[in-house]
C-alpha cells in the first residue's frame, strides 16, 4: 500500500533535492572520508514501500530503509530489485523499532552505526490516531546528526505524524 503521505514526500524529495541534501547548519557534511562511503546518509523510518528511500537513492545518497515489521521490509527490499538499485551500494532495509530508543538514556537499543549517524531521516504516516510520539522523537534525536534535518509528513486533516 502507498499512503498518500509517502507519495508527497517522495515528491518534496524529488522537487527539493537541493535544499535537504544541504546540511541545515550551513556547514558541510560530516567528514566520511575515512569510512567506506562518503555519500550522505538518509534513514528513512517506518519505510512501507520505500518510495522516498528509492528517491534518495536516486540523489546519489546512502540509503537505509527502515520498519519493525520484516514483510515491509521484504517488500522493500523486492522494490529495490524491481528499481535496479546496485545490491552492494544501493539501499538497504533494517529491521529497526522506534521503541529500543527509549530502552535506555542515549538510545541503547539502537544501532551503534546510527546513533547520530544520519545526515537526513525521514518518514511519512508514521503514527496513527492517538499514539504516544516519545518513541518516535527519541529515535529522530537518537540517529539524527548535529546539524541534520528531520522531515516528517503526514496527511493533512489525520490525526497523528
Amino acid at each position: 500500500v502507498l499512503w498518500g503521505a509517502a507519495l508527497h514526500l517522495a515528491r518534496l524529495l524529488h522537487t527539493r533535492r537541493a535544499d535537504w541534501l544541504k546540511p541545515v547548519d550551513g556547514s558541510k557534511s560530516p567528514d566520511r572520508s575515512t569510512s567506506q562511503d562518503a555519500r550522505p546518509l538518509v534513514l528513512e523510518l517506518g519505510c512501507g514501500c520505500a518510495l522516498a528511500s528509492l528517491v534518495a537513492n536516486d540523489a546519489g545518497c546512502q540509503v537505509i530503509a527502515s520498519d519493525y515489521n520484516e514483510k515491509i521490509l521484504q517488500q522493500a527490499r523486492y522494490n529495490f530489485a524491481l528499481n535496479n538499485c546496485d545490491p552492494t551500494s544501493g539501499p538497504r532495509a533494517i529491521m529497526l523499532d522506534w521503541n529500543d530508543a527509549v530502552i535506555a538514556e542515549g538510545g541503547a537499543g539502537v544501532p551503534a552505526n546510527l546513533i547520530n549517524a544520519a545526515d537526513v531521516v525521514f518518514g511519512s504516516d508514521l503514527i496513527y490516531g492517538m499514539q504516544a510520539p516519545v518513541p518516535l522523537f527519541s529515535m529522530l534525536a537518537a540517529v539524527t546528526r548535529v546539524g541534520g534535518l528531520a522531515l516528517v509528513a503526514t496527511r493533512d486533516g489525520r490525526r497523528g505524524v
